[in-house]
């Protein structure tokens, strides 16, 4: 009887290819603790609760792995299952998005799921936590995405504001004119912030020409 031996791609041992997946996630798991990926403050906006933020009393550090994918402190649901479940419109090797994975859910219902039980299918060792795991990181990249898309539009609006117009430049003074005639269309501007130097000078220039205006007036 020959048994297939395979090398794992984590520690380069050599295992039966039936005990190979099992063997590589307990591998990973166990490197991946060696690893810390927390910061010592909780984030203040965990969406969907998509983040661990399991408090690390080794480091004292919360924990910042995706919750789902977490290997230190995530329980896999898979324990409460019976049967394995694994779709097999999903055994096809092509490229998958995940939008496009659970799109038609009538053609997985037609494909037919696997009834192994859960424990002797070592085909589909804990395909649940890594479907889950995938929807985790598109809906990561996501939010990544939106929170570009804000930034970029506080930029616009900080830049529309701090733009100036051609009214406000036109009105940056205070003209007075007093003596015009009615069918005059010259437009009296004013500002809030005029200078008051400027204004008495304004106010000089006027009294001077009422002065002027009244001498004429007499002199006819």
């Amino acid at each position: 009887m020959v048994v297939k031996v395979l090398h794992c791609a984590v520690c380069a041992l050599e295992f039966p290819a039936k005990l190979i997946v099992k063997h590589m996630e307990r591998c990973f798991v166990r490197n991946e603790k060696q690893s810390c990926y927390g910061t010592p403050n909780m984030s203040q906006v965990n969406p969907y609760n998509i983040f661990c933020e399991q408090f690390n009393k080794a480091n004292s550090t919360f924990c910042k792995r995706l919750r789902v994918l977490c290997s230190e402190h995530y329980k896999s649901i898979e324990d409460t299952a019976k049967v394995c479940g694994y779709p097999f419109a999903w055994n096809k090797s092509e490229f998958r998005p995940v939008i496009k994975t659970f799109n038609d859910m009538q053609a997985m219902l037609r494909e037919g799921f696997c009834h192994y039980p859960r424990k002797n299918c070592l085909q589909h060792h804990n395909w649940i936590q890594n479907a889950m795991g995938l929807i985790d990181v598109e809906l990561l990249n996501l939010l990544i995405k939106l929170d570009e898309w804000f930034e970029k539009k506080r930029t616009l609006q900080v830049s529309e504001t701090m733009r100036g117009d051609v009214l406000s430049l036109f009105c940056d003074k205070t003209v007075r004119l007093n003596n015009l005639n009615e069918d005059s269309s010259v437009p009296i501007c004013s500002s809030v912030n005029s200078d008051p130097a400027n204004d008495m000078q304004y106010q000089n220039t006027e009294q001077s020409m009422n002065a002027t205006m009244s001498h004429a007036e007499g002199t006819d």
